[in-house]
């Protein structure tokens, strides 16, 4: 395998949201709170500010979400 296979297949969208959400996970809602918050009042209007955003609304989402485990036990 080549370099440029191993960027390929991380370019394949359903596997880059299904690690992101996996990944998502081991990030606490109150880390990115604080990130947020520390963001807005330094850099309000830069990227790194919008995304971490969008990431904690994400990581909200993915709380209420059910896990694929708890239905598999059920």
């Amino acid at each position: 395998m080549t370099r440029a296979d191993g960027y390929k297949r991380a370019l394949e969208p359903m596997d880059a949201v299904l690690e992101l959400s996996r990944m998502a996970q081991f990030v606490g809602i109150e880390d990115i709170q604080t990130l947020v918050y520390d963001l807005e009042h330094t850099a309000p209007m830069s990227a790194e500010c919008a995304l971490a955003r969008a990431f904690l609304s994400w990581r909200k989402q993915l709380e209420q979400l059910p896990r694929a485990s708890k239905r598999d036990r059920e």
